[in-house]
């Protein structure tokens, strides 16, 4: 490291960290990590990931910023581009803004997040001050991944997509180790409710200890469902000779394991059989509900499409007279009504539910066209949605009215 350390080198090692945001390889050799002072910690590549990830969150500008804000456009350029890797086509469609334009919102953002690193970690010190007093404090493990539990979703993820990701992270190991990974793709798709980042270096974890020992040898992958259950099964036959006793390989089923109790998950190593025998065993996750009451049959097949992938489950209901009494029959986790509609409009039901006992207690949105909000959220709506409606904006409503924040 040199003693005395460049902006310009800073930026390039804070680019570095933001391509790589989900390569814990590439992670380990960044030299952020001996600037931060984790080098030495056993999840260094974990612990930088999440200090980019909590210095992107932390520019996040408050609320009551406008949109089209300065501020806005930083911090939508680095979550949308590195936290949730959309493509650059993507992230300036998400924007407005041409892919030009993108490129100098990018270059202004990194040059926010390397400031905000270089003085949230003091790095105007020489490298003898900050080998000597460390600018991060090491955390014990349990504290440092404590947002795990913090950080509920109701987002699903897409079980087979993030293996085969996994996979590829995994390809260069595998090929130096000269093993062979073979992974059963599951009939249909499998969607659950935990933390990606936090699942994926549960893999990432596992993979890696039983590759160290697999040398030459074969690995399987395979998918089972058990009740609300989702059972991964890694296995691999090792030569009597062969063990998992090496210091790394233990560390990463520590690390493997301990993720999994964080996200509700368990990790069973199987010792009864020949080679190595895991289980992860990941809870399938409880679908919420929710009445969306709309006369248009193409706004209920929008909302469908949008609740697609998530913890929810739209029942749709054009009927405005039926609706009251499917509320009080299915006790949904949310209400979803708009108001336009013929012979009982939004304003009449939403009247009904809030006044009768069985259905008073109920989160209710209403989704219309007309500019009400004021007279909405006085008759006691929990949230108001003023259409046309896009996907980020209707499920940010079901999470605030159920309970899914991550605030």
């Amino acid at each position: 490291m040199p003693e005395n350390l460049s902006h310009e080198e800073f930026i390039t090692f804070v680019r570095s960290a933001l391509h790589y945001l989900y390569d814990l390889n590439q992670l380990r050799k960044n030299p952020l990590t001996q600037l931060l002072g984790i080098a030495e910690r056993v999840d260094s590549p974990a612990a930088l990931q999440r200090i980019m990830m909590d210095a992107i969150q932390a520019l996040k500008p408050a609320e009551q910023e406008p949109p089209q804000s300065r501020a806005w456009r930083i911090y939508d350029a680095l979550y949308y581009r590195y936290v949730q890797r959309f493509d650059r086509d993507v992230v300036a469609d998400q924007l407005g803004i041409s892919g030009r334009q993108l490129r100098r919102e990018q270059l202004a953002a990194l040059e926010e997040l390397a400031s905000y690193l270089w003085k949230k970690y003091t790095l105007d010190r020489s490298a003898e001050q900050v080998a000597a007093k460390p600018a991060v404090t090491p955390l014990r493990p349990d504290a440092e991944l404590a947002w795990i539990k913090e950080s509920p979703s109701s987002r699903l993820i897409n079980l087979d997509s993030l293996i085969q990701k996994v996979l590829d992270l995994m390809e260069p190991l595998a090929q130096n180790a000269q093993a062979q990974i073979e992974y059963h793709s599951p009939p249909q798709e499998i969607h659950l409710a935990l933390p990606e980042v936090a699942l994926r270096n549960i893999l990432l974890n596992l993979l890696s200890a039983v590759i160290q020992r697999a040398a030459r040898g074969k690995i399987s992958i395979h998918l089972s469902r058990v009740d609300y259950e989702i059972i991964v099964v890694v296995s691999s036959i090792i030569p009597e000779s062969e063990n998992l006793s090496t210091e790394r390989a233990k560390a990463s089923l520590d690390m493997a394991n301990q993720l999994a109790a964080l996200c509700g998950a368990r990790l069973e190593m199987v010792h009864d059989q020949p080679g190595f025998l895991a289980r992860l065993v990941l809870p399938v996750p409880e679908l919420k509900q929710v009445l969306v009451v709309d006369d248009n049959a193409d706004a209920l097949q929008l909302f469908q499409r949008y609740a697609t992938g998530t913890r929810y489950a739209i029942l749709p209901v054009r009927d405005p007279a039926q609706a009251f009494q499917i509320a009080r029959k299915t006790c949904p986790s949310a209400v979803l009504i708009d108001v336009m509609m013929p012979d009982i409009d939004g304003w009449d039901l939403l009247g009904q539910l809030r006044q009768n006992p069985s259905t008073s207690h109920l989160p209710i949105a209403v989704c219309t066209i007309l500019p009400q909000e004021e007279l909405a959220r006085a008759l006691g709506v929990n949230f108001f949605l003023q259409k046309p409606v896009s996907r980020d904006d209707f499920l940010r409503a079901l999470d605030e009215m159920i309970g899914f924040t991550n605030n």
